[in-house]
C-alpha cells in the first residue's frame, strides 16, 4: 500500500472520529399508575443508545420504544438501569415510553442517550465493524505479502552460507 491508501485510511479514520453525537441527559419523575413518553426525532438509520435509570418504590419501570407507526421496536420489562440501543428503520418520531402502570410508588427516572448519525449510509456500530474487518485483512495481507517473504530470504541466506 502507498502513500496515497495509507492517507485515504487515515483521512476515512480522521472523518470517523469528529461525526457530530446528540447526547440528550433527563431527569424526571413518572407518577404511580401512570406512562411517560419523551419524543425523539430520528432519521433513517441514525442509532439512538443509552441508559434508563428508576428509582423509588421497587426501583422498578418498564421501558420501551415505539417508530412513528407506533410499532413497539424495544421492549425492557421491570427493570432498575437498562442500557438500550437502536437503529431507526424509518425516519420520523420514536418515543421513548416509561411506564409505571403497574406500580402504586412514584418513580425518578435519569434518561441519558445519544443519537449517532450513519457514516456512508451505515449504521455506525456497522461501520466500525466493517473498517475493523478491512484494517484486520490490510494488516493480513502485509504481513502474508511483505513480512513472510523477507522471512523466508533471511532463513534462505542463512541455510546457504552454513551449507
Amino acid at each position: 500500500m502507498g502513500k496515497v491508501g495509507s492517507l485515504f485510511l487515515c483521512l476515512i479514520f480522521a472523518l470517523c472520529l469528529i461525526i457530530p453525537v446528540r447526547a440528550p441527559f433527563e431527569t424526571f419523575t413518572v407518577s404511580a399508575g401512570q406512562i411517560v413518553t419523551r419524543k425523539v426525532e430520528l432519521e433513517r438509520l441514525e442509532t439512538a443508545a443509552g441508559t434508563v435509570r428508576a428509582s423509588g418504590g421497587n426501583n422498578t419501570i418498564n421501558f420501551y420504544v415505539t417508530d412513528p407507526n407506533g410499532n413497539i421496536i424495544l421492549y425492557h420489562g421491570r427493570m432498575s438501569q437498562i442500557s438500550f440501543s437502536f437503529v431507526a428503520s424509518i425516519s420520523g418520531t420514536h418515543t421513548l415510553h416509561f411506564d409505571n402502570s403497574y406500580s402504586t410508588a412514584i418513580k425518578g427516572v435519569t434518561l441519558n442517550y445519544s443519537i449517532e448519525p450513519p457514516i456512508f449510509g451505515l449504521p455506525q456500530g456497522l461501520f466500525y465493524t466493517i473498517l475493523r474487518v478491512i484494517i484486520i485483512v490490510i494488516i493480513v495481507f502485509i504481513v502474508l505479502i511483505i513480512v513472510v517473504p523477507i522471512i523466508l530470504k533471511r532463513r534462505r541466506l542463512k541455510t546457504s552460507k552454513g551449507a
